[in-house]
């Protein structure tokens, strides 16, 4: 089990470079930690065995985006595959794109694109449009942490960096702080430059890692580094393991990275009650 820290290219669906590292690893327990739109490219941290046990904590992590917006024209997407639907001749000067910046830093409220990943009823956004449907996505809170290195590109299109939390649509952003300056802007290029702990300059293409998988494979803890850690003793795996309830430390926590014999056994947590709780059981050492 583990991790592989993929650059996944325009074009491709995280669910195809999901697909490819089953093949790669012939485990049929895969997943992305993060989905990117089939526009984007970048970063896409993908686990395999009990790794991806570690979802919905990896899940929640930051990200960062390098973004170029289009300014003159809005798509029923809000990127350049899409139908445009709004045109303006409008195009910001530099200076006004970089000081309406600041009204979207911190806190903000978003409405999602309706072309997404968004699930409506079970069902996922990119479905319901594609097939004469129709839906309001529902406001949520995002935070926009900075903007970094504003770039000019050419006459009508600007770059900038965007450190965000998980769950920012970056096709909104674009949207909606072009409508701060009175114009329409598209996502013409969009690259993830880090999830969480995974880092651009790590990312391997898939081509890359099937010629020498062994090598690409990133320990599954590597992602709780940060972590608070925990030893267990022999008594400790052993009961912890078959699901006898104990407090391990005299502290309360809510999340540790438990070891057992040098090996990642799971994350685990003190609960309010005192009693120690399995989150995510990773161990596949001696008697798992």
């Amino acid at each position: 089990m583990g991790f592989f820290n993929v650059y996944k290219e325009r074009g491709v669906s995280s669910s195809k470079i999901v697909s490819k590292i089953k093949k790669i690893t012939g485990e049929k327990r895969v997943g992305h930690m993060g989905t990117l739109d089939v526009e984007a490219e970048g970063v896409l941290p993908v686990a395999f065995g009990k790794a991806v046990r570690l979802f919905d904590f990896l899940l929640t992590k930051d990200k960062t985006y390098r973004v170029y917006f289009q300014f003159g024209a809005e798509t029923d997407t809000l990127d350049y595959a899409g139908k445009v639907i709004f045109t303006s001749k409008f195009i910001p000067d530099f200076e006004t794109f970089k000081e309406v910046l600041s009204q979207f830093t911190g806190e903000i409220e978003q409405i999602p694109p309706k072309y997404s990943a968004l699930k409506v009823k079970g069902k996922c956004g990119y479905d319901i449009m594609r097939s004469g449907g129709d839906f309001t996505p529902k406001t949520r809170k995002v935070n926009i942490y900075s903007f970094q290195n504003p770039e000019i590109i050419n006459e009508n299109t600007y770059a900038l960096t965007v450190n965000c939390s998980a769950g920012t649509y970056i096709r909104s952003l674009v949207r909606d702080i072009a409508h701060s300056v009175n114009s329409y802007a598209t996502l013409s290029k969009l690259v993830r430059t880090k999830s969480g702990c995974f880092d651009i300059d790590n990312a391997a293409l898939c081509c890359e890692i099937e010629k020498n998988p062994k090598s690409f494979i990133i320990p599954t803890d590597f992602p709780l580094a940060n972590m608070q850690k925990v030893n267990l003793t022999d008594d400790e795996f052993r009961l912890l393991k078959n699901g006898v309830k104990l407090k391990i430390g005299n502290d309360s926590f809510d999340n540790a990275a438990a070891y057992y014999n040098g090996e990642i056994f799971g994350i685990i947590s003190n609960d309010s009650s005192g009693v120690t709780v399995i989150k995510s059981y990773l161990y596949e050492g001696k008697n798992a």
